[in-house]
């Protein structure tokens, strides 16, 4: 499987409680803060290139986003359909019908479903030892200033 990893800092409004305890008030306030996120791109058998974004901090959300247009490629390939793909845009397709029978059905999917095998822990690559990994994980949990960074591309 080709895949690669990144990081990048990036600000993050966030809500922290104080507290007076001698007074017994609390109160929220807004606050900045620099954030981690871990990033591996990966191509998937089914749905073609997904991009994975996890926080280093909890509860550590990940989000999965799926390129439609490489999906709907596969589709039409295994359909043998003909189309022109330039870049990420479909600027010609033999049968729009089907086509846009197939991107219908892509919104029916169970995403939760198809989704839910990248949450497992051996689903998404880990990336090998090297100094600069290193630096990259640790720093994730360090909450020291950010770095950023490709760690390694295969």
């Amino acid at each position: 499987m080709a895949w690669c990893a990144s990081s990048a800092c990036s600000s993050l409004a966030e809500l922290s409680v104080s507290f007076k305890f001698h007074r017994g008030n609390a109160w929220a306030k807004s606050a900045r803060r620099k954030c981690l996120y871990l990033y591996i791109y990966f191509i998937d058998r089914e749905l073609g290139l997904i991009h994975v974004s996890i926080q280093t901090w909890f509860p550590m959300v990940m989000q999965v986003y799926v390129n439609g247009h490489e999906w709907l490629a596969q589709e039409l390939d295994q359909h043998h359909i003909g189309y022109t793909l330039v870049g990420n845009a479909f600027i010609d397709v033999d049968d729009l019908q089907r086509a846009q029978a197939f991107s219908d059905r892509l919104a029916a999917l169970d995403w939760p479903k198809r989704l839910d095998r990248y949450a497992r822990p051996k689903t998404i690559p880990t990336v090998p030892y090297s100094p600069l990994n290193k630096r990259l994980v640790s720093s994730a949990f360090r909450r020291k200033p950010c770095i950023s960074g490709l760690a390694r591309a295969f």
